[in-house]
């Protein structure tokens, strides 16, 4: 029987069986594959570490919204197509590794790591064989997916349906990450809030949140009416999700994480954070200066958390996010879907986005 603890139920019934649809597809990849097969075990275990799977997780609940009576078994139905959300999400991962030359992912080597001696002793040192690799690899896991959507035994309206969501997903994807890139070279003060807030919903939130539960709306056979619905709640829980995470990205402690790391600083990361400084500091403040920078040097780096903490720009960017999340709860609950799907999504919403705000909220309340 559901509860309100849905999403720890979902994690105790599904992750474990997802993992191994996840297992057995890659499995058969490899054997479909030779001449690659040790560079597909090696993206097994990076995908693997996530083990909850939240994303397929997603695309079930979508999957059963329509459905009058819950039961774990629709898993079933789907089938291999739950993994879809898995490995796009795995496709655009490891090219984030690629770009921000990530080291650690789940406190193991990233992908670009392992393949930086690949065969042979695990090297630490990243080069440029392990991106190289790293790259065709990732791209490689576009045309698994293709090959997923056209194996599939649904029909052929609903397979030009997802790849229709997939072709929009990637460029919207790509879309944002490149804007991402091309602030850093922007002027900090032509970037508003508007500006970033869109680039979230493009960069993250599209494929983390609106793509798993639309793709189960499509399996489904949802309405046109009821995605459009479900996509304005997900796009808007991603990107409160995004605030949160780049409030943390920099301030891990307040929600009792790792100690703080100045990496985000040191890049100038135009994220939430640095644009609402920028555009709340006084004139003649010198911090200006720094910030319009695309990099700062430890020392700026400590003077801009400085002030950050000064302009109290922690508590600017939380009441954004809560400005965005401020009727969510209200708008799943009017969503024409199963009690099951509702229970999820405000499960979602409540653990990613609301007590994570109040969470920060109590942190800065106390550091006061």
């Amino acid at each position: 029987m559901l509860d309100r603890d849905i999403g720890k139920q979902a994690f105790e019934h599904l992750s474990p069986l997802i993992s191994q649809i996840h297992s057995s597809f890659i499995q058969r990849i490899l054997k479909e594959n030779p001449g690659i097969e040790g560079l597909l075990s090696e993206y097994l275990e990076y995908s693997s570490r996530d083990s909850l799977f939240p994303r397929p997780i997603l695309t079930f609940f979508g999957y059963v919204s329509n459905k009058t009576e819950f039961s774990w078994a629709y898993l079933d139905d789907i089938k291999d197509l739950i993994i879809l959300s898995q490995l796009l999400r795995d496709f655009f991962a490891i090219h984030d590794d690629i770009v921000d030359e990530d080291e650690i992912k789940f406190g193991k080597p990233t992908l670009p790591i392992v393949y930086s001696s690949f065969p042979g002793k695990e090297n630490r040192q990243l080069t440029k064989q392990g991106k190289d690799l790293s790259l065709f690899l990732g791209d490689f896991l576009i045309f698994i997916i293709n090959e997923l959507i056209l194996s599939s035994n649904k029909s052929n309206e609903i397979k030009i349906e997802l790849f229709k969501l997939l072709g929009d997903t990637i460029r919207q994807t790509l879309s944002g990450q490149i804007k991402e890139l091309l602030f850093q070279k922007s002027d900090i003060m032509k970037i508003s809030n508007d500006n970033l807030l869109s680039m979230y919903s493009e960069k993250a939130a599209n494929y983390c949140y609106v793509f798993p539960f639309e793709l189960g709306l499509i399996l489904s056979n949802a309405s046109i009416e009821l995605k459009g619905a479900s996509r304005n709640i997900l796009y808007k829980i991603g990107i409160a999700s995004q605030i949160i995470d780049d409030i943390v990205g920099v301030f891990p402690n307040l929600l009792n994480q790792e100690k703080i790391t100045l990496g985000e600083i040191l890049n100038l990361r135009r994220t939430i954070l640095l644009v609402n400084l920028a555009h709340r500091v006084h004139e003649n403040d010198n911090i200006l200066e720094i910030i319009s920078k695309s990099s700062c040097n430890m020392e700026e780096a400590n003077l801009v958390l400085k002030k950050i903490e000064e302009y109290k720009i922690i508590a600017v960017s939380l009441e954004f996010a809560r400005n965005i999340a401020s009727n969510l709860e209200e708008d799943i609950n009017v969503l024409q879907i199963a009690p099951s799907s509702k229970m999820y999504l405000t499960s979602l919403l409540k653990s990613r986005v609301l007590d994570n705000l109040n969470r920060i909220q109590s942190s800065l309340e106390e550091d006061e």
